[in-house]
């Protein structure tokens, strides 16, 4: 997985959206040396009172409205309305490829175009998901890091053989 992470930020900005927490994903992403390979991460926030260690959630529910999704979004995060309204990814990107295995991953691909990609964890909720309910986006399935590796290169030589012959 780290060698697809690596290859696709030479071609294209990565983002993280989790319902993890910033510190964990942090503490991974620099561990691996990869921290400075990501546009942004978003993630829910973790706390520390009195010594117990807490996650607030992204959407703080007594500051913030709920997010009010319909798609099984947790009510913690939207992940969606993030790549829509935060992060503006539709907007800003003629193409996306979106990476996730969960039923909270549903929400955003199921905004995606015909043509951006979603790679789905074979046998995990968002491939059997997707596959009950269909959604515009190309879906392609993975099982391991290499399998990732072997699909985000694929795509990314076919998009620059298609923009460099256009």
């Amino acid at each position: 997985m780290l060698e697809a992470i690596q290859y696709c930020h030479t071609f294209a900005d990565l983002f993280i959206v989790s319902d993890a927490n910033t510190d964990f994903i942090h503490a991974f992403l620099e561990k691996e040396g990869i921290q400075h390979l990501f546009t942004r991460v978003i993630s829910n926030t973790p706390t520390n009172t009195n010594g117990r260690f807490g996650v607030a959630p992204y959407y703080n529910f007594l500051t913030r409205e709920p997010h009010g999704c319909s798609l099984k979004c947790p009510p913690n995060m939207c992940k969606g309305r993030i790549e829509e309204d935060e992060l503006q990814i539709l907007q800003t990107y003629e193409r996306v490829i979106y990476l996730g295995d969960g039923m909270g991953d549903f929400c955003p691909c199921h905004r995606l175009r015909k043509t951006d990609y979603v790679l789905a964890r074979a046998d995990f909720p968002l491939a059997q998901h997707i596959q009950e309910n269909p959604i515009a986006a190309n879906v392609r399935l993975w099982k391991s890091g290499h399998d990732v590796y072997q699909l985000l290169t694929t795509l990314l030589k076919e998009h620059e053989s298609r923009t460099s012959t256009s």
